[in-house]
C-alpha cells in the first residue's frame, strides 16, 4: 500500500519527471534517436495527464505544482517542436512561431496576474481548449515518431494550428474578461 506520504508527493514527482524528461527528448531528437524519443514523449505525456489526475483524485494539489506543472508543459512542447522543426523539418517554423508566441503570452498573463491567481486559483486554471491543445501536441509527437508513420499529417499539422490560435484567443479573452474585474 502506498504512504500518504508518498501519495501526497507523488503528482510533483512526476512533474520533475517530465522536466528531466524534455531535455533528454530534445537530445534525442536531435540526436535522430527516434525510437527513445518516442517512448521519452509517450512517458512525458502519461506523466503530464497523471501528475494533474492524482493531485485532484487525492486532494493534494500544491502550490509547487500548479507554479511547475506549466512550466513542465512548456518546456516539454519547446524540446519536442523545436528539433521537430529544424532538425527534422517536420513542423513548419511559422507553426513552431505561433505555439512560442501562444506560449510567452500565457507565461506573461501569468506573471502579471500570479498575485490574483494565488487568490483566486480558479482564474489561473487552464482553459477546455487550452487541454485539448496538449492532447494534440502529444498525439502529432507521437505519430510523426511512429517509425511506419514518420512524416507529418497534415490533418494533424492544421489541427496543432487550429487550437494554438484558439486556445491563444481564449486565453487572451479570458485575461482581458479578468482584467476588467482587477481594482
Amino acid at each position: 500500500m502506498l504512504s500518504i506520504k508518498f501519495m501526497s508527493q507523488l503528482p510533483n514527482i512526476l512533474t520533475k519527471l517530465r522536466l528531466v524528461m524534455a531535455p533528454l527528448v530534445a537530445w534525442a531528437l536531435v540526436c535522430r534517436h527516434n525510437r527513445l524519443a518516442l517512448v521519452l514523449v509517450s512517458l512525458a505525456y502519461i506523466t503530464d495527464f497523471l501528475d494533474g489526475y492524482l493531485a485532484r483524485l487525492w486532494s493534494v494539489q500544491s502550490e509547487w505544482g500548479r507554479m511547475w506543472d506549466p512550466i513542465a508543459d512548456k518546456m516539454l512542447g519547446l524540446c519536442l517542436f523545436i528539433p521537430l522543426t529544424f532538425v527534422h523539418r517536420i513542423v513548419p517554423p511559422s507553426l513552431l512561431f505561433s505555439m512560442l508566441s501562444r506560449d510567452v503570452f500565457i507565461g506573461i498573463i501569468y506573471a502579471l496576474l500570479r498575485h490574483h491567481i494565488a487568490l483566486n486559483p480558479e482564474m489561473g486554471s487552464p482553459l477546455l481548449i487550452g487541454k485539448i491543445h496538449t492532447v494534440v501536441q502529444a498525439t502529432f509527437g507521437i505519430v510523426v515518431l511512429l517509425p511506419f508513420l514518420a512524416f507529418s499529417n497534415p490533418f494533424l499539422v492544421g489541427t496543432l494550428w487550429a487550437t494554438t490560435w484558439l486556445s491563444g484567443v481564449a486565453y487572451a479573452y479570458r485575461t482581458w474578461t479578468l482584467w476588467k474585474l482587477l481594482p
